[in-house]
């Protein structure tokens, strides 16, 4: 159980955090602004702040099974959603947007995974890897870009077949 919902935090964070290495690309590609670029990651804390009470009491009041199928299922109807990039960048908009909203029914439920599923004398590890799991998404989510990604130079000025080639 700990191992499946650390997978599910990793994925949100990847989610939340793996345009910022593309900023620039993302920028020419689409010509979108810098500010856009920011809404990205800042909508996950943008998000968070309104959904932290509901969430928690979505998680005690409907369990932690509603709770978590909730986030893994709003961060994969998003992460599904950001493919449409190449249809336009409002469809990346829309996905962070709908991740962003599924995240704090993920970030809230460490302890109380580990408290259903852990003895006493397990629970602080259990938490602190469910916890960490995150810490984890958050580095790949800064390493996987540079690795489909082919080497993006702001300097050059790129023709319009060349800058489609970014997007396949």
């Amino acid at each position: 159980m700990l191992f499946l919902f650390s997978l599910s935090t990793m994925m949100s964070a990847i989610a939340w955090i793996c345009q910022a290495a593309l900023f620039e690309l993302l920028i020419a590609l689409y010509g979108t602004s810098l500010a856009a670029i920011n809404y990205l990651s800042g909508s996950y804390m943008i998000w968070f702040a309104p959904l932290i009470l509901p969430s928690i009491s979505a998680l005690d009041k409907y369990g932690l099974r509603f709770g978590v199928c909730l986030g893994i299922g709003g961060t994969a109807i998003g992460m599904a959603v950001k493919c449409f990039v190449n249809y336009g960048f409002a469809w990346v908009l829309i996905g962070q947007t709908i991740c962003a909203i599924a995240q704090p029914c993920l970030y809230n439920a460490p302890a109380k995974v580990t408290s259903n599923w852990f003895a006493e004398e397990e629970r602080t590890l259990a938490t602190m890897i469910g916890t960490c799991a995150n810490i984890f998404g958050i580095s790949l989510g800064f390493l996987l870009p540079a690795l489909f990604v082919d080497a993006y130079d702001s300097q050059r000025e790129y023709s319009e077949s060349e800058l489609n080639r970014f997007k396949t």
